[in-house]
């Protein structure tokens, strides 16, 4: 008896129809990413309203209990659980100090007024102007 040989098929690589659907699903895949890419850059990630917001509110709970609040060479001066505070404008920030917490960011000038019991902030972010008003005592 001879030996009967098998022959397997030997050929390496692709067919033109794995090659075809292997194309389309890259191209499939591709697109998608390209989508998604663009979803994400039409989001904005740091929105500065809803940060202005959060230090608003922070900083009317500070000046609410605040007392001793006075206004010098666009300055204020106040105290807040027996220790002195003030907040300036430098280098595009609104700061708190003592220290450098940032109230509010990316800013390009800042006027404080005292009108009464309300205490106004006015800053200029690009062309627009934003006013925060704080009760104070």
């Amino acid at each position: 008896m001879k030996n009967t040989v098998i022959s397997l098929k030997t050929n390496k690589g692709f067919s033109t129809i794995e090659f075809v659907i292997s194309f389309m699903l890259n191209l499939f895949i591709f697109i998608l990413l390209v989508i998604m890419l663009k979803m994400l850059l039409k989001v904005n990630l740091i929105d500065e309203k809803i940060q202005d917001d959060i230090k608003t509110i922070q900083l009317k709970q500070d000046l609410a209990l605040a007392y001793n609040i006075e206004l010098k060479e666009n300055i204020i001066n106040y105290e807040y659980n027996s220790k002195n505070y003030q907040l300036y404008f430098v280098n595009g920030h609104l700061i708190k100090g003592p220290g450098s917490q940032i109230v509010y960011e990316n800013i390009d000038n800042c006027i404080f007024k005292i009108e009464g019991n309300n205490l106004l902030i006015s800053f200029k972010r690009g062309n627009k102007i934003y006013e925060k008003i704080f009760k104070i005592s």
